[in-house]
């Protein structure tokens, strides 16, 4: 499966050392858990979740193992297993740009051979 993890370009050489490890998943307004948050749209433009500080300005598109498929969850998933309030999830897809099936959530860490490809964008 084939998604997509965007980034800070400065943050690339780490992840390619070390896969990609870190992504703030917020279940509530006050708390969440760290996980990689990966999207099945490559178009910088429509992730609306960020707001300057480059994290668009490099993409990695990522070849999920069909082995490690298990670990991958959609939003809609993450939602239910942590009971998300409906306020609280509307409000994150209308600042994340896409819906539930947009986003997944890799429950571990993303290796560096997964990685395809690493675009720019300047």
């Amino acid at each position: 499966m084939i998604l997509y993890h965007f980034t800070h370009p400065q943050r690339i050489v780490p992840i390619m050392q070390s896969g990609i490890t870190r992504g703030d998943v917020p279940v509530t307004p006050s708390g969440g858990f760290n996980a990689p948050w990966l999207t099945v749209d490559p178009e910088p433009s429509n992730q609306k979740w960020v707001s300057g500080g480059g994290k668009t300005g490099a993409r990695i598109e990522v070849e999920i193992p069909e082995t490690q498929l298990e670990n991958l969850q959609t939003w809609e998933v993450v939602c239910k297993e942590f009971g998300v309030d409906l306020w609280w999830k509307k409000a994150l897809e209308e600042t994340g740009g896409g819906d539930d099936s947009s986003w997944y959530v890799f429950r571990g860490k993303v290796l560096p051979a997964w990685i395809v490809k690493v675009d720019y964008f300047y």
